[in-house]
């Protein structure tokens, strides 16, 4: 029930932002039939993920479909993207039922014009386009634009032989869905140059299952650090969003065996 619950508010979701910017579109191009064809084709396909994806996590003792993150990404993008180009469109209605509402009890001879403004439907279709357009170049290249984030850290009655001291902090490397040992390997580089102290990983190293970091191993082997490497375990190393029961021996295996990778 909750999902189909779930499903319906989406699928209202769809025909209020379609309906919403069909007519600009009409208007915009000659070749509006892409976009209808293009949105609902988009639209069906996510409804057909969200529910399969759900059966495969309701089954609790089979495996995910690959990329899973991925792919639960691109969901929520496109979600987003017509929830927040949908505001521009519920300030119009907004206004729509305001003048409707004047127009009933005025004894004014004076219309109201309650159609659409061209501004917010062509507002909506540029937020959520630019939105959408951000999100995922993000997610495609953005996600190896790796940086470092400088932080001075002051302790008083700090030894000042330790001054200087670097600690290299890592996380949520998720490599599952990393997609590139090259990329990782620049990555590792980075870090080396620092020529730290200390490495420190505060977890998720992986979307779900252990395998997904077997081919990134000996990459992360190649981290160096003077007084050693240290890891943690997060959320999602603890395998809890694959459905499988902690009691089940599949869960252990797969927390074993990561565990043995940490």
């Amino acid at each position: 029930m909750r999902l189909l619950f779930f499903l319906f508010i989406i699928f209202l979701l769809d025909i209020y932002f379609y309906l919403g910017t069909i007519s600009n579109v009409n208007k915009l191009t000659e070749y509006s039939f892409i976009y209808k064809v293009f949105y609902w084709i988009l639209s069906v396909s996510v409804y057909l993920f969200l529910v399969y994806f759900f059966i495969l996590y309701k089954g609790g003792n089979k495996p995910i479909i690959e990329n899973g993150i991925l792919y639960s990404s691109l969901f929520i993008i496109l979600f987003f993207s017509k929830l927040i180009g949908s505001m521009p469109l519920i300030l119009d209605d907004v206004i729509r039922l305001f003048r409707l509402f004047v127009s009933f009890f005025s004894n004014s001879s004076h219309t109201y014009d309650i159609q659409r403004l061209d501004f917010l439907k062509k507002s909506a279709l540029v937020i959520s386009g630019a939105l959408f357009s951000t999100l995922i170049l993000g997610m495609k290249w953005g996600r190896y634009n790796f940086k470092r984030n400088k932080q001075d850290i002051y302790i008083k009655k700090w030894p000042d032989k330790f001054n200087g001291y670097k600690i290299i902090h890592i996380s949520d490397l998720h490599l599952g869905s990393f997609g590139s040992i090259n990329k990782l390997e620049v990555a590792v580089e980075m870090i080396n140059n620092e020529n730290p102290d200390l490495v420190v990983f505060t977890g998720d190293l992986v979307n779900d299952y252990y395998k997904e970091a077997i081919p990134y191993i000996e990459t992360l082997k190649k981290i160096k650090s003077k007084d050693g490497k240290y890891s943690i375990l997060g959320n999602h190393d603890y395998g809890d969003y694959t459905g499988l029961s902690r009691e089940s021996v599949a869960w252990r295996n797969n927390f074993n065996n990561l565990i043995k990778l940490e």
